[in-house]
């Protein structure tokens, strides 16, 4: 374990928990939206000031930056995205940094935005040991995940608002291709609409549409990311941690459903249901990479629903304090494994930690 990066990165981790924490306690004031500037600044510097050999793909990224987005093999919004960054200031630094705040931002409001069912101060660092350290590669697909992420409330809140939504979905597919399954999102809103619409025809409709949607999205995958399907990763097993977190999404559904019921909670949005939804998507999806190399990242757009969903457990109030306090045992023991393994592993490529100068 490299002690610099240990002490930079648990540092990090501890300057936005506290921020994330007095935000909180701050809500709907300007410290408040102070709070949550500063912990997008911190991260994106984090992301910034790196060096090109921290990460998977950064180097690759490094140079697209130098030839400013002048690639075949990115989408269009991303290469126009890039062009626009390089001609305001040429270097893969600026590139980083700029990326990782426009990233940070939507994924920190998107956390904010859902504070009334899980509360800041446990979403941040979850957010932050779960989901940012990844960030430090596949920029692009990351950048599209957060969009969608950020818009979702248009589609899982009370109030919708569908075309906002598909805007904001068009564009992150204009970043990366994969973002289409965002899509998947919608299907709770077409679920809730068609109990008052024309219920059966609608949904006849819904699941004649699903095959011809799977083999489009099958023929675009392997034309475009055809290489990421070239073999098999070296391991056939699906690993500990996916069972062990499909366990405890079960575990929270049942608790969670049982005390939204004797509490009178259930009407808050996004429900309880759409949130083990998409936790029990982001798990298939993501198992698919222990089996088929990089096949997982489809998953990200459901996996960045994960600090909410834990979120909501750990502000959960309820008579039942040893069930809550068993389960928020068990959601920090998950994530703490994460984070040791983030400290401890080299696959990711994001220790040692170095700095752009180095």
């Amino acid at each position: 374990m490299d002690i610099r990066t240990f002490i930079i990165y648990i540092g990090v981790l501890g300057i936005i928990s506290l921020i994330a924490k007095n935000a909180e306690r701050n809500d709907n004031t300007l410290r408040a939206r102070i709070g949550c500037m500063t912990i997008v600044i911190v991260l994106s510097l984090l992301l910034g000031c790196r060096n090109i050999s921290v990460g998977i793909d950064t180097n690759v990224y490094a140079r697209m930056f130098e030839v400013k987005g002048n690639v075949n093999w990115v989408e269009i919004g991303f290469a126009y995205l890039v062009k626009a960054l390089m001609s305001i200031r040429p270097t893969y630094t600026f590139g980083f940094w700029s990326i990782g705040f426009i990233t940070n931002l939507f994924f920190i409001l998107g956390l904010w935005n859902y504070r009334d069912i899980a509360k800041f101060k446990y979403t941040i660092p979850i957010y932050y040991i779960l989901i940012f350290f990844s960030t430090m590669s596949g920029i692009r697909q990351w950048l599209a995940v957060s969009i969608v992420f950020y818009f979702s409330k248009y589609v899982l809140n009370e109030k919708t608002n569908l075309i906002k939504f598909i805007v904001a979905l068009v564009v992150a597919t204009s970043i990366h291709n994969s973002a289409i399954v965002g899509l998947l999102l919608i299907t709770p809103l077409i679920l809730k609409k068609a109990t008052t619409w024309y219920s059966t025809a609608f949904k006849m409709l819904l699941i004649m549409a699903l095959p011809v949607a799977s083999m489009y999205s099958s023929r675009m995958v392997l034309s475009k990311y055809g290489a990421y399907l070239d073999g098999y990763s070296s391991t056939t097993s699906i690993g500990v941690m996916i069972p062990v977190r499909l366990a405890l999404m079960c575990l929270i559904f049942i608790f969670e459903h049982q005390r939204q019921a004797t509490l009178g909670e259930a009407k808050k949005q996004p429900s309880l249901g759409v949130l083990a939804f998409i936790e029990l998507v982001a798990l298939l999806l993501t198992s698919t990479g222990y089996f088929m190399r990089n096949v997982g990242r489809i998953g990200w757009i459901f996996t960045s629903f994960t600090p909410v969903f834990y979120g909501m457990t750990m502000t959960a109030r309820t008579t039942k304090k040893s069930i809550v306090r068993l389960l928020k045992y068990l959601i920090i023991v998950i994530v703490l494994y994460y984070l040791f393994g983030i400290l401890t592993s080299k696959t990711s490529m994001i220790v040692p930690y170095k700095f752009y100068w180095e």
